[in-house]
């Protein structure tokens, strides 16, 4: 039942909507695979992790060449994070398949 959940799960939000471990149990095809594989695991959280893909900077204020620069990252999962400078704090963040948020706080 937990594969056929996560399976359709992975129709509707595709491979990266679904963490590493999920991810990972679906490649077990036959019931015994997917009873090991959930032994092994039962006691771990679930997490999401995401690689950074790709990077650019964006100037803060004005576009002079010496002017302090946003550090902008990609990720993954569709992830766009605008770094502040000084603090290395998230300014931003927008994630393709959702429109812009802002972090918490």
């Amino acid at each position: 039942m937990l594969y056929e959940i996560l399976n359709s799960l992975r129709q509707e939000v595709g491979e990266c909507g679904l963490t590493t471990r999920s991810q990972r149990f679906l490649m077990c095809h036959d019931h015994a695979s997917q009873l090991t594989f959930l032994e092994q695991h039962k006691g771990f959280l679930l997490k999401r992790q995401t690689v950074v893909t790709c990077f650019s900077t964006l100037k803060k204020s004005h576009a002079e060449d010496d002017a302090i620069s946003c550090l902008v990252l990609g990720t993954e999962s569709a992830n766009i994070f605008i770094l502040d400078p000084e603090a290395f704090t998230i300014l931003n963040s927008y994630n393709d398949s959702r429109g812009a948020s802002n972090p918490p706080g």
